[in-house]
């Protein structure tokens, strides 16, 4: 994973992003919305929650608000509860999740995921870089 160190003395800024090239799992879905539609979609609980029947994500700690860096949501379906803490976020471009679950077993909801909106003339590429963190 990338980390970039940005800032001053008194200030730093820490950028978290998975490159397709370290990815364990790259994958590309053409959207033919703009980025900024997309973005709000995918990132807003309510809306997700509209477009994903069998899964229901909530919010949870809100350290910047609704979104943004620290941010906590969860997802409960089929007897397990998957968590994502947002380690990057740079609206509407991309952001960066770790996600977890509560089964012993590793599953593919372990991992970091950077999630990319790459607007095009007339459409979205939506892009998921993952890097898997089992052993």
């Amino acid at each position: 994973m990338l980390i970039y160190l940005t800032g001053s003395k008194t200030q730093v800024e820490i950028k978290r992003f998975v490159t397709e090239e370290e990815a364990d799992l790259a994958i590309k879905v053409n959207y033919d919305v703009p980025q900024h539609m997309l973005f709000e979609w995918l990132t807003n609980n309510e809306k997700t929650n509209q477009l994903k029947d069998q899964f229901v994500w909530s919010s949870g700690y809100r350290p910047s608000g609704f979104e943004g860096v620290g941010a906590r949501n969860h997802c409960a379906h089929d007897g397990s509860v998957t968590r994502e803490t947002v380690l990057d976020w740079s609206k509407p471009n991309y952001y960066t999740v770790e996600s977890t679950d509560d089964l012993e077993s590793e599953t593919l909801f372990d991992g970091i995921f950077t999630f990319q909106f790459i607007p095009t003339e007339t459409r979205t590429l939506f892009q998921q870089n993952i890097k898997f963190t089992w052993d």
